[in-house]
């Protein structure tokens, strides 16, 4: 008889949170239980129809059970089902007005009414193209082997509330003993031009052989039947802590930082974990690529790109180093008086201390540049010194990305690398919007991780970081969607959905997580979009990955077929098939009161 109300699919934040899995609203809803998904803050609160639309990838549950997730279900909980939680005549006037459908990534709330009054309004109510349609209904999943049509029914169609035990269920993967796949009658999105009606994709030797509408299978490729499906090169995230993070709470579980200040040298690559369990779980999500950065100190580190795929860090590696991160202090715009000299003192010492220690590394290139190969005259070896030289050097520097999220951060950090010419991108840029004009102007990349983010005072519009990834697309700024973490990996998709409600293309939300993220790590040679001779980082899903409502059911990393099974869909169908408890004759004290769903 007792209700439950979990999070969507926050976990690895600590240790009793470890075996949190996304299935759980839908795994309690199978069982009768009268559930509910929460925010626990005053931020996620803002999204909580996105919340629980994630029951319709995690669970497969049908939109009115999703939405009784955040309505009905918690008016029952809270014993005020009399009054709201659903739309019946003599219950209070309390009503959400959409221009989509609220459970669509696309869509956003613009005008609430409470008792009957408007409590808020939007004026920009106009929705993006696919903000109406949820696209609920799973097509069979078939897979053609070797000339034999195996057809296979893992999930059943919205409504039929699928068992338990299937709700998580993943179809067959493809084989070729020659290792030539085809994906046939798929809707294909090269990203590089436009979408394909019954497309062919082709995959040959790791790579992408052929693309194209009509095409026929090679002989004795494995054969996927992709009638009602979409093709896209596999997804890539801008930047977070993939494999070198487990549990937020156990620190020796965390390789994203270390202790010193200056630490060029440093290299994420060193410390990435291949057999993390977040990098099957961020697969699950679209995800073939991660750029892994680390996070600590004032020069943090250099990042490097790396596919989700290889037993070792060395197989997974795609280029290394990528770029050098890094931030500077900033003094906020207004300081108390009584601690204004005492700051701004410190913070000049700390800038001091930073342009000295650049300057030192420009010193040292200067002088390892006029040695050239005459060893004698080589400066004595500073292996941290070493690293900075192609950040630092006068012609054609590498990129420094530095973190900066708020406007006078990225300004000062803006004049910084002026100053000290650098070649810069911004790391966060949650008010990148304000300075747009100028960043698309000089071409300076961001990589996005804030689209969540509250407003940084009372005085932002509500949706200022919502809108912001579409603000700095339109000011030509190029960008990529970051993560920031490693546990949020599988979120990235949706909250780039979230910036398509506020003004982002779909086709440019796309791009930012794929062939645009290429661009700005300087592989978009190889990765990145569906064309003949790149890499072969494929994914095919049910609909959008930008969609909660849409399932990715086929990867390709390198042309070999991944197999998306991870941690969180094992203990759903462990806990999913339990069996019925064994316990002695008579017992009853873990009987509790009338069942919620039965009022």
């Amino acid at each position: 008889g007792c209700g439950a109300s979990t999070f969507a699919n926050m976990w690895a934040y600590k240790v009793e949170a470890f075996n949190a899995v996304p299935y759980n609203a839908a795994l309690l809803t199978r069982q009768g239980i009268c559930t509910t998904v929460n925010s626990d803050s005053s931020n996620t609160i803002r999204f909580m129809n996105l919340e629980a639309a994630k029951s319709l990838r995690w669970g497969n549950l049908d939109q009115t059970e999703a939405l009784r997730l955040v309505t009905l279900n918690a008016a029952i909980q809270l014993q005020i089902d009399n009054r709201v939680g659903s739309l019946d005549i003599s219950k209070d006037g309390d009503v959400a007005i959409w221009n989509g459908h609220p459970l669509n990534a696309f869509s956003k709330c613009v005008m609430t009414l409470i008792e009957g009054e408007v409590y808020f309004e939007n004026p920009s109510g106009e929705a993006p193209p696919g903000a109406t349609a949820l696209n609920l209904e799973v097509p069979k999943l078939r897979s053609v082997q070797k000339g034999t049509d195996h057809e296979t029914d893992v999930r059943g169609s919205a409504g039929a509330s699928p068992s338990l035990d299937n709700m998580a269920g993943l179809p067959p993967l493809p084989t070729s003993d020659y290792g030539i796949y085809a994906i046939v009658g798929a809707t294909v999105h090269p990203v590089s031009g436009p979408a394909i009606e019954r497309g062919t994709v082709v995959i040959m030797n790791g790579r992408i052989d052929a693309v194209g509408a009509g095409l026929a299978p090679p002989p004795k490729a494995g054969v996927i039947d992709g009638r009602g499906l979409h093709v896209y090169p596999g997804l890539i995230d801008g930047g977070g802590t993939l494999g070198l993070f487990e549990i937020g709470s156990l620190r020796a579980t965390q390789d994203s930082s270390d202790i010193a200040r200056f630490e060029p040298d440093l290299r994420a690559y060193s410390a990435y974990n291949p057999h993390s369990v977040h990098v099957p779980i961020a697969r699950a999500a679209g995800f073939t690529m991660a750029l892994v950065r680390p996070v600590g100190g004032t020069i943090c580190g250099q990042a490097a790109l790396l596919q989700l795929d290889g037993w070792t860090a060395a197989e997974a590696l795609v280029s290394e180093p990528v770029a050098l991160f890094m931030r500077i202090p900033s003094l906020p715009i207004h300081l108390p008086e009584k601690d204004r000299e005492k700051l701004t003192k410190e913070h000049k010492k700390q800038m001091q201390e930073i342009e000295d220690y650049l300057k030192r590394a420009k010193l040292y290139a200067q002088a390892v540049e006029r040695a050239g190969e005459n060893s004698a005259n080589l400066p004595p070896a500073d292996l941290a010194l070493d690293a900075l030289i192609p950040y630092v050097r006068s012609k054609d520097p590498q990129r420094i990305f530095f973190f900066a999220s708020d406007y006078k951060h990225i300004l000062d950090t803006l004049e910084f690398a002026q100053k000290q010419g650098l070649s810069i991108g911004i790391a966060g840029g949650a008010e990148a919007w304000k300075l747009a004009d100028n960043l698309g102007e000089k071409k300076i990349p961001v990589l996005f991780d804030s689209v969540t983010s509250y407003p940084s005072s009372d005085f932002e519009a509500f949706d200022s970081v919502y809108s912001s990834p579409g603000i700095l697309a339109r000011a030509g700024v190029p960008l990529a969607f970051a993560s920031g973490s490693a546990a949020d990996v599988y979120n990235l998709p949706f909250e780039a959905g979230m910036a398509v409600a506020h003004g982002l293309p779909e086709e440019q939300a796309i791009y930012a997580l794929t062939l645009g993220a290429a661009q700005v790590f300087g592989i978009e040679n190889q990765y990145g979009s569906l064309d003949p001779g790149k890499a072969a980082d494929v994914i095919v899903t049910t609909g959008s990955p930008l969609q909660p409502a849409a399932h990715v059911e086929y990867m390709f990393i390198r042309g070999r077929p991944i197999e998306l099974d991870n941690k969180q869909r094992e203990d759903c169908l462990k806990f999913a098939r339990r069996p019925a408890p064994d316990l002695p004759s008579g017992r009853n004290d873990l009987k509790g009161p009338t069942s919620m769903s039965g009022r």
